[in-house]
């Protein structure tokens, strides 16, 4: 399992690039100004935040459930979990 930057991250002012910057002030990505650049940085600042909720929502689901419908939700979680921690080819 890869080891990303620890959150929160956050975007920081820039004029031709938006950078997404960790806790520490590390810059872990940077968006170029265009078209929809300002919510794809949102996305990629909220990333740490999703990880942590896709996994917890994961740990309850394979817990409390066993009807079928949330097979393809457990499904998609756990392949967006492993994309995201490196464990997908």
């Amino acid at each position: 399992m890869n080891k990303h930057t620890p959150g929160p991250w956050h975007k920081s002012d820039a004029a031709t690039t938006i950078p997404i910057k960790a806790a520490n002030g590390k810059t872990v990505a940077s968006v170029k100004w265009g078209d929809n650049d300002n919510s794809n940085a949102d996305l990629i600042a909220s990333s740490p935040e999703l990880l942590a909720a896709s996994q917890q929502a994961l740990c309850l689901l394979e817990e409390l459930s066993e009807a079928p419908s949330c097979d393809e939700v457990i499904s998609n979680l756990r392949v967006a979990i492993a994309k995201a921690t490196g464990g997908w080819p």
